[in-house]
């Protein structure tokens, strides 16, 4: 029998048949190899087995697939090429055939089929027996290549379905839907401070100083130094003593450094560290290192170092750059006090000169050059020592601030794989009650948090389009007891995953495809007004981004709303955090309300005057109505001739005779 199939399965059987004496054939996909089981007629159990194991049918393109049994002998052909075995005795073909499954318990095939041939006759889809015609298409091959682009991170090999695609990480370091949470350590001051070391052990650890970010693990030695500096060393290839001997010439030795770390990880890890060093001395025996003094004005040494940026350097470590001098020459107190180096002297016994280099813009050493060291017959030798490349202090993780808040942090991605999301940070608190760790809300609809509910439970709570979901992770100990604890949320295209101190690992399947931009960051401190503890936040990263301390000092959250910090709805014991503990460390909560405050003071003179103006008027006219009624025209009865006069009296007078009349 023949076929043509085409496929992204990686399991899956293509063939089942029944003979009609004892046994069975089956062919079947397994780790997308194609593999032909032939059963005896006696045990029932297959004795032979037939597989390509270079060949891989699941790449979505056509493969042709043969299989024939003749004279006691069976082949399994793929794309013309052939493999045989021989059968253990006769057998006899039954009538029916199973195609792409039907066999209980096994995985079916899932892809397209064509050009079936049984014993040498063409058999049409119109005689087939479909046993569901909701799973079966005939006349159309429509496969999605789920995995163009790959959504896998990290070397993760990207695996599919007939329906999505998904991602082996094994062997990667990385782990998630993706492949792209780190299973390692951030840095030694994370390491050693999780472990509790003390100053002396020295431990080789695997590091990822980006988490999820581009750049690869690395293998450092981590150490806490006796003035309590957590160091990070990168280890190289010619850290033991170095001998160089039966090189005359100047910098005729040539030697370059190999280190265990790519350079881009070197070049991270220095501008993340406070101060890194690099200690290089030379041991000599009658080998000039700069031949000094130097003469009219040409320098030109025997030995010298590279730096990173491939420069020849003009002096000795523990001297100054352009010095012209070793670190003796400096201080004036080098064995011959006419030169600038111990071993510029010549001296028949061993000297040294040596230091560390200190200029990070420099550092590591790329190459060692040394000459003067004559021949292997003669007393001239020199010694080189060249030491690790450390770093101590991280500046990711110095800055301690408070509840994190970040600007137009959510947002609906539109299709595809995408934009993948991040948020990374440590925190430390003693708080007894719950409290927001890290919030943002884009508007009423969308939002997340990250709350402490209580000692032993962190809350991941997210809200797209009015429809609000969580991921609970619940600690076997207290998170709430001063210490470090890394928080790592991670969303994808397939999922949201919620990883706590590296090992509490939660993750829920989720089609929202909520995504961080890389905008505006603002920190701001909050203290819990119940107990005044203050929830302490480092080593903040959006999208494997640090959030700088020049875009973190003196920021005011601004417009935040009382229910903006409300607890999440799972306990209705949990307290709500007030706007007033919102704050910057040189302002008042008040500037985050009022943010226009050039306009307050005219506007509010302009609202007094006019409340005194509505004042006085309605004053006036209770006046007029309450005087109204004793108002009137008045004739008097005079004893002179004259005619009537009227006059508007106020109060009459006593004995007077009048007609009244009221004013309209």
């Amino acid at each position: 029998m023949s076929l043509e199939l085409r496929t992204w399965q990686e399991e899956g059987a293509i063939v089942f048949h029944k003979f009609s004496s004892q046994g069975y054939l089956k062919i079947f996909l397994h780790e997308g190899q194609i593999k032909a089981e032939i059963a005896s007629s006696e045990t029932q159990t297959p004795l032979t087995t037939l597989e390509h194991y270079d060949t891989l049918v699941n790449d979505g393109e056509w493969h042709s697939i043969q299989f024939y049994i003749a004279h006691a002998r069976a082949g399994l052909s793929i794309n013309s090429h052939t493999v045989t075995g021989s059968l253990p005795s006769q057998i006899r073909t039954g009538s029916f055939y199973n195609i792409g499954g039907g066999l209980h318990g096994e995985e079916g095939y899932i892809g397209c089929m064509r050009s079936l041939v049984v014993d040498g006759e063409h058999r049409s889809s119109s005689g087939w027996a479909i046993s569901s015609q909701d799973d079966v298409l005939v006349g159309s091959c429509s496969l999605t290549d789920w995995c163009s682009p790959s959504p896998c991170e990290h070397g993760g090999t990207c695996k599919q379905r007939y329906d999505h695609a998904y991602c082996d990480c094994q062997h990667t370091g990385y782990s998630g839907a993706v492949c792209r949470t780190s299973l390692h350590w951030r840095s030694c001051m994370q390491f050693l401070q999780a472990k509790g070391a003390t100053a002396g052990d020295p431990q080789e650890v695997v590091i990822d100083l980006d988490g999820s970010g581009p750049l690869p693990p690395v293998s450092v030695v981590c150490e806490m130094s006796t003035e309590g500096e957590y160091v990070t060393s990168i280890k190289h290839s010619n850290e033991e003593d170095t001998k160089v001997d039966g090189f005359q010439a100047r910098g005729s030795f040539h030697q370059v450094i190999h280190y265990h770390a790519q350079e881009r990880v070197m070049k991270h890890l220095l501008i993340i560290s406070s101060k890194c060093w690099q200690s290089l001395s030379y041991n000599c025996k009658q080998s000039r290192l700069f031949d000094s003094p130097v003469v009219g004005g040409q320098f030109a040494p025997y030995g010298w170092w590279v730096s990173w940026q491939n420069k020849k350097m003009d002096y000795w470590p523990g001297s100054s750059p352009g010095s012209w001098q070793c670190a003796c020459g400096l201080r004036g107190d080098c064995y011959d006090p006419d030169k600038v180096c111990n071993c510029d002297s010549g001296h028949e016994g061993w000297l040294q000169d040596g230091g560390d280099i200190t200029n990070k813009d420099i550092l590591p050493v790329r190459a060692l050059h040394f000459g003067d060291t004559g021949t292997p017959l003669d007393t001239k030798e020199g010694r080189f020592s060249l030491g690790q490349l450390k770093c101590s202090g991280d500046t990711r993780f110095e800055t301690e601030t408070g509840v994190v808040r970040l600007q137009r942090v959510i947002n609906k991605q539109e299709d595809g794989h995408g934009h993948l999301a991040e948020v990374f940070f440590e925190f430390k608190t003693e708080i007894e009650k719950s409290a927001v760790l890290f919030y943002e809300r884009v508007d009423r609809d969308n939002y997340c948090k990250v709350v402490l509910v209580s000692d032993r439970r962190i809350v991941y709570e997210w809200s797209s389009e009015g429809t609000v979901k969580n991921i609970i992770v619940d600690m076997e100990y207290r998170i709430n007891d001063g210490r470090w604890h890394t928080v790592n949320i991670e969303i994808n295209i397939m999922e949201v995953m919620v990883v706590v101190d590296r090992k509490v690992i939660k993750n829920i399947q989720d089609q929202t495809k909520l995504i961080v931009k890389d905008t505006s960051y603002i920190v701001s401190e909050v203290k819990d007004l119940l107990t005044g503890n203050i929830i302490s936040i480092r080593g903040l990263e959006v999208n494997g981004k640090g959030v700088e301390n020049s875009e973190t000092e003196n920021k005011i959250v601004n417009q935040t709303l009382a229910e903006d910090l409300s607890p999440i709805y799972i306990s209705s014991e949990l307290p709500t955090i007030p706007v007033g503990a919102i704050h910057s460390n040189k302002g008042s909560p008040l500037i985050s309300f009022f943010q226009t405050t050039n306009y307050i003071l005219p506007l509010s003179l302009l609202s007094l005057l006019l409340l005194i103006s509505i004042l006085v008027s309605v004053g006036v006219c209770r006046y007029l109505r309450l005087h109204k009624g004793t108002s009137y025209y008045t004739q008097e009865t005079a004893r002179d001739t004259q005619a009537d006069t009227p006059v508007l009296q106020s109060i009459p007078g006593l004995g007077v005779e009048r007609r009244r009349e009221m004013i309209a």
